[in-house]
């Protein structure tokens, strides 16, 4: 984003609207400052209105994922759940991640939770239907963790993932992404982030847990 439009964006961060002078930056010149409002408002951030300028509901959304230093977006958290399931054998069932990043490794089925989910566990019930054809199931929420993933020090991956954990007595691959596995088995396996740690925390939770996991991969 142009330095300009980064300057009118950070005007109206601090105040409800704004006359037309009151967002310029000093030593610009009229035209590129017009050039650079008007941008703004094509693309849908801002919005004229009988008391000057205000941020829209995009351009509010934009300012609220920014870093007030350098006022570009940062990289932050998407909410997960996660969802821990074993079999009568103790064992695992884990899906096939089909794209990037760490396409191809295996991990707890999860997903992203949506705006119109009710909550936290709603969003789980509707991932266990997704990704296991389950019905609606009782789940055991039984932790919060972040997940901060590295490829050579670089962050490629930063999620906030809400851990729930079930046990079915049925064995059969529940849905053609996923596979049952073994702690032995697992151990052949290239899986996600963090995977087999937060396996064993939510395994052995006996009250609800918080944990911070910072992996770093060789490329």
């Amino acid at each position: 984003m142009h330095h300009i439009q980064k300057h009118i964006l950070r005007a109206l961060t601090y105040t409800k609207n704004a006359k037309f002078s009151a967002m310029r930056p000093p030593k610009v010149d009229s035209n590129a400052y017009s050039y650079h409002l008007k941008v703004l408002q094509k693309e849908g951030y801002l919005n004229k209105t009988a008391d000057g300028y205000m941020l829209s509901p995009h351009g509010l959304g934009y300012v609220d994922r920014v870093s007030l230093e350098k006022f570009e977006p940062r990289l932050q958290p998407k909410i997960i759940t996660q969802l821990l399931t074993t079999d009568k054998d103790d064992r695992v069932l884990l899906f096939s991640k089909r794209k990037q990043p760490f396409i191809g490794s295996w991990g707890l089925p999860y997903g992203k939770m949506h705006l119109d989910d009710s909550s936290i566990e709603a969003a789980a019930i509707r991932e266990a239907k997704e990704k296991m054809n389950l019905p609606p199931v009782d789940l055991q929420h039984v932790g919060c963790c972040f997940i901060e993933a590295k490829i050579n020090g670089e962050v490629v991956s930063y999620v906030q993932a809400h851990v729930f954990r079930l046990q079915l007595s049925q064995s059969h691959v529940l849905h053609p992404d996923t596979q049952w596995f073994s702690t032995e088995q697992r151990k052949a396996l290239t899986l996600l982030p963090a995977t087999e740690v937060i396996i064993d925390k939510a395994k052995n939770a006996s009250t609800f847990f918080f944990a911070h996991y910072s992996v770093d991969r060789p490329e």
